[in-house]
């Protein structure tokens, strides 16, 4: 038989274990929710550090913007052939935040008119099925119309002179030392770490390269596929390059040209730097956001679409025969952004260079020149020329703009004006994005 005192006992023992058990499953429950808020803790810690280093990345940018001739040790600044990439880095915590901002400048007064002719000697015409749209600076504040051989003045002529003297010229001091940096590129014996043999596909080597650049060493025709890159790339060649295909560029690659280079095919992209010694031509389907600058010609024909906002940018300064067209915009294709050639005639050669937009071509955005505009399409924007010219046999008529459009309404609110224009800058901003 057993006795009271032992049953006591037993329960007594199985209670203390059953208590111990709850305790340390209730201790392992309270420990788990406490490593979780802990962890939790810890990642709202960290977006709160993220964005702390966002916000003061930020402010870096903008105290720049503000005052740029105080540079910020966190700020680094580089010349994109037309705009300022401003890139800023800070640190809170163990967050590390990089953001890149695209600048260009606000539109100063002339690119708020639709007309300016720095030439002072001659009255600006209109004749034929000319319309002009906006404010106008002509030297003598007077545009006439006229019959041209006999058909009266059809067009339309929407606009005042400008109630203050417009001077307008550009700084293009960083266009110059952008071009030399890129001439002398190809005498760096360091280039050659990154030659490649120009027989294998360039997006197999892209593949398996841990370098982003490319350089060939002589002159090729080079068909990209339709596959997508994820990181900018660099494409040097020594000579002429002939680029086709259907490939989307990453944002902000660079193609590198010694000499002539065409691009042609279905190839997309923005922010595309874009350099050619000699010669560039964009043709066919090719719908690129591109800031060139040329040491020759630049040609956009057929159908293509250099997209906002482009920058084509031309240094020639000579004419040794055939074409007197520094830049030319043919058939129905379409420039969004600016047109710039601020190269004067020289001493040696007088002849005046020109920049053409064809019958069924449209800028929107602006012509820059300090040579000739050679008008038949369309502008909505600006053209600040020395001045207008057109040929018919068998006269050459300067000032003088026939059957062609300029109309400051139709250009797109948004429009930025590369850098260059201004003594105080007061920046504008194109393109902003966290990079790290």
């Amino acid at each position: 038989m057993i006795k009271t005192s032992e049953i006591w006992v037993d329960e007594e023992g199985s209670a203390l274990s059953s208590v111990l058990i709850i305790s340390v499953i209730i201790l392992t429950f309270i420990g788990a929710i406490l490593s979780g808020v802990l962890l939790q803790a810890r990642f709202i810690q960290r977006d709160i550090n993220q964005t702390k280093a966002i916000y003061a990345a930020e402010q870096q940018v903008f105290e720049y913007l503000n005052n740029p001739e105080i540079l910020h040790p966190a700020i680094q600044t580089n010349f994109l052939n037309g705009f300022e990439r401003v890139q800023s880095k800070a640190t809170v915590g163990h967050a590390t935040v990089t953001i890149q901002a695209l600048v260009g400048e606000t539109t100063t007064l002339p690119f708020q008119l639709s007309t300016v002719v720095l030439d002072s000697r001659n009255t600006l015409t209109l004749t034929g099925n000319t319309t002009l749209k906006g404010d106008f600076s002509i030297s003598n504040n007077d545009i006439t119309t006229s019959s041209f051989r006999g058909f009266p003045f059809r067009g339309t002529l929407e606009g005042s002179p400008a109630k203050d003297t417009v001077v307008v010229a550009l700084d293009y001091a960083k266009y110059q030392k952008k071009y030399e940096a890129y001439k002398a590129l190809f005498e760096e014996a360091d280039l050659n770490r990154f030659q490649i043999k120009n027989q294998t596909p360039i997006q197999s080597q892209l593949a398996e390269s841990d370098s982003d650049t490319l350089y060939i060493s002589e002159s090729l025709e080079l068909e990209l596929g339709a596959e997508e890159q994820s990181e900018p790339i660099t494409l040097i060649v020594e000579g002429n390059l002939l680029l086709s295909g259907a490939m989307k560029f990453p944002d902000f690659s660079e193609i590198i040209v010694s000499d002539s280079l065409a691009i042609s095919g279905e190839l997309k992209g923005n922010f595309i730097q874009i350099f050619a010694g000699d010669y560039l031509s964009i043709s066919d389907d090719v719908q690129l956001s591109v800031q060139v600058i040329s040491g020759g010609s630049i040609e956009v024909n057929d159908r293509a679409y250099v997209t906002y906002p482009s920058v084509l940018y031309s240094q020639k300064d000579a004419f040794a025969g055939g074409s007197r067209s520094a830049i030319t915009i043919n058939d129905q294709s379409i420039v969004d952004g600016t047109i710039l050639f601020p190269i004067k005639p020289s001493l040696i050669n007088q002849e005046q260079l020109k920049v053409t937009v064809d019958t069924t071509a449209l800028v929107r955005g602006a012509i820059y020149t300090k040579g000739l505009t050679e008008l038949f399409g369309s502008i909505h924007g600006t053209v600040i020329t020395n001045q207008f010219y057109f040929y018919e046999s068998p006269t050459s008529y300067f000032n003088w703009i026939k059957d062609a459009t300029i109309d400051l309404t139709q250009r797109p609110k948004e429009y930025v004006v590369p850098i260059g224009f201004s003594d105080s800058l007061r920046f504008k901003i194109l393109d902003w994005r966290i990079i790290e």
